[in-house]
């Protein structure tokens, strides 16, 4: 297991971006702030013709779900499309402030206190890690199956 929690991998399909997209597009709803329910769909984010950026849709609200940034790149036999999948800003904000509480009460409170703190970064760490790297076997299974093969995904015959 990987020490820093990111993660990028290429996927390589017979569609064209236009296609990519409009496959994504159902799957995918657009964020709201401050949402009240639950999305409906597989992801929230954005999607376009060049590429797009999720985060897959988990049944309990969580911050550690990872984002996923993806980018469409034609080529001869098709799209490579370069996914990376970095741990949300609401996770590495959290490490953030408790890793500055973890510094400041060092300052105030001398060295003693460094042990009780450190162990709740380490705890806040590890949730974050565990949440992404559970996730994101799942985003990478999933999107692999929706961009990998467009006939297929779309419900058509494919000649693989």
């Amino acid at each position: 297991m990987k020490l820093l929690p990111f993660e990028s991998f290429v996927i390589d399909s017979r569609g064209n971006p236009a296609e990519l997209a409009a496959l994504l597009r159902p799957h995918t709803e657009p964020p709201r702030f401050l949402a009240l329910r639950r999305a409906q769909h597989e992801f929230v984010g954005h999607v376009s013709e060049q590429g797009f950026r999720i985060k897959p849709v988990v049944p309990w609200r969580a911050s550690f779900v990872p984002e996923i940034f993806g980018r469409f790149i034609v080529g001869p036999a098709g799209t490579t499309i370069h996914v990376e999948i970095t741990p949300s800003d609401g996770a590495m904000t959290i490490i953030a402030a408790l890793c500055g509480s973890l510094t400041l009460l060092v300052f105030q409170h001398g060295s003693r206190v460094i042990f009780v703190i450190s162990g709740v970064v380490l705890v806040a760490w590890l949730f974050g890690m565990v949440g992404f790297w559970l996730d994101r076997g799942a985003a990478f299974r999933r999107l692999t199956q929706l961009l990998a093969d467009p006939l297929m995904a779309a419900g058509g015959q494919s000649d693989r």
